[in-house]
């Protein structure tokens, strides 16, 4: 399938299929970080943060234009919608004991969620960091859903950057109400 490398709001991804073509994951991680700022409207900004309401706004057109990239490159081991599959896989299984608040079940579900797609080598690890020790030429070294993995997390700041349930809310109503 041949998608658009432009969207309508003039954000141009040829660089990223570029860096996916190619096989530079950690590239193209970084470039699908600025290009979605971009596409909100911060550009080149290095100190903006992506957060949940900026994704909670974000243009669909976008988002599946990232994602198919990503899919499209990676022989359907790395984009949004893999991630998505794998947090809805592990919601649906999860059961976690209810004398827990809903606050600390999240936490612990994003923490089974983070060593699933190997964001984080075990559970109970006291940051939340992308694991970097893969082979990048050997795409099967790494686990599937790793990447795109910036949005998700800060390497430099160890920590989570938006809700990732707001982030795969978006994504199924893009996916649902968007055509490329």
């Amino acid at each position: 399938m041949s998608i658009s490398l432009l969207s309508s709001n003039g954000t141009d991804y040829n660089r990223l299929q570029n860096l996916l073509v190619d096989q530079k994951w950690g590239e193209a991680d970084n470039e699908t970080y600025r290009l979605m700022r971009q596409a909100i409207g911060f550009g080149n900004h290095q100190t903006y943060l992506l957060n949940s309401n900026d994704i909670k706004t974000f243009p669909c057109q976008d988002l599946l234009i990232l994602n198919n990239l990503w899919l499209q490159n990676s022989s359907s081991r790395f984009g949004f919608t893999v991630l998505s599959k794998i947090w809805h896989a592990l919601s649906i299984s999860e059961t976690i004991q209810h004398n827990y608040s809903v606050a600390d079940r999240y936490m612990m579900f994003q923490e089974k969620f983070a060593v699933k797609v190997g964001w984080k080598k075990y559970e109970g690890q006291n940051i939340l960091r992308p694991e970097t020790k893969f082979d990048p030429r050997n795409i099967t070294s790494i686990p599937c859903g790793y990447y795109p993995c910036k949005i998700f997390v800060s390497r430099t700041l160890a920590c989570q950057l938006i809700d990732w349930n707001v982030f795969f809310k978006k994504l199924d109503h893009c996916l649902e109400h968007t055509s490329l």
